[in-house]
């Protein structure tokens, strides 16, 4: 059984080495549509995966943190971290170039880093069983876009995440949390 639950993000980055100038010289913005699928090994005691309801101050939250914000690529030149740093309040500062396919693989990480830990923080109270996300499909534009599933290797952590203090305190209490863990590790 497999749930799927939709968001819509708009960000602005630039790709770095694509073969489109376009995308590699340029900060660009994008509407962003990213379905998340959700699997577990049973149903909870209202017959559910993960109630929807439960996903705003998780996995809604985290995605939030994306939406309206500069993602940044650690590898940028300093000059033009520092500029966007400066003049954003909303960034992250991405392991990775941002591509659709590795954000897929990002969100997938990061969900299951969060449900691992609302597991671990008995944050399940309804008898959800093993719940994890089977993949993401992200949409950079309406006709394309690039899908991550559970095959993929895990690649990210919130640790090699970072974010600005404007999208931590805007994000849910749950989410704030599990990325100070992150961190103290």
């Amino acid at each position: 059984m497999v749930i799927r639950k939709l968001y819509r993000i708009e960000s602005a980055h630039t790709v770095r080495n694509a073969v489109s100038q376009r995308c590699s010289e340029n900060y660009h913005g994008h509407s962003g549509v990213i379905e998340v699928f959700l699997k577990s090994n049973h149903l909870d005691n209202a017959g559910m995966i993960y109630d929807f309801g439960a996903f705003k101050n998780t996995i809604g939250s985290l995605i939030d943190m994306f939406d309206h914000s500069v993602h940044l690529w650690k590898d940028d030149g300093p000059e033009c971290i520092e500029f966007f740093k400066k003049y954003n309040k909303r960034w992250i500062m991405l392991p990775c170039n941002p591509t659709a396919e590795n954000y897929c693989i990002l969100f997938r990480d990061l969900i299951n880093e969060v449900l691992l830990e609302l597991h671990m923080l008995n944050n399940f109270q309804n008898g959800e069983g093993a719940v994890y996300c089977s993949g993401v499909r992200y949409h950079e534009t309406t006709t394309g876009y690039a899908e991550s599933d559970e095959s993929d290797p895990v690649l990210f952590h919130f640790k090699d995440v970072e974010f600005s203090h404007q999208t931590l305190i805007e994000c849910s209490p749950e989410i704030s949390y599990i990325i100070s863990l992150a961190k103290d590790l």
